[in-house]
């Protein structure tokens, strides 16, 4: 039984956003893998079956994964993984130190650019 668009604007949409701001602010969690049980939770407690939830969420999924906002959501999840091991940091470090025996030390300059980039991620 689909639940009345006066329900579903008023207590189940913002419960879904809030699902979303809620796991993104308080977990850390990603905000594009806070998406999946925001829309099955909105999704169910809008009335859908659980049927029709899943083949619109894969329906849903796949035409972001036909599109290039796909490739943008995952690079900008990983940034924000490799950040917050601070494994960009090692990455840096670990070529200015093999690539010290084989530059001389006017081409350094750059490098410390490129250290100082992986604070801003």
């Amino acid at each position: 039984m689909p639940a009345s668009p006066v329900f579903f604007i008023v207590l189940v949409l913002p419960a879904g956003i809030g699902l979303i701001i809620l796991s993104s602010a308080c977990y850390r969690v990603h905000p594009f893998f806070s998406l999946s049980p925001a829309c099955f939770v909105t999704g169910s407690l809008g009335g859908l079956g659980t049927a029709s939830l899943l083949s619109l969420m894969i329906e849903g999924f796949g035409k972001m994964m036909g599109s290039p906002g796909f490739i943008i959501v995952l690079g900008t999840a990983l940034g924000f993984v490799l950040h917050a091991n601070r494994a960009t940091t090692a990455m840096a470090n670990a070529i200015v130190k093999t690539d010290r025996q084989q530059t001389i030390c006017l081409c350094h300059e750059p490098y410390r650019v490129y250290c100082g980039a992986s604070d801003l991620l």
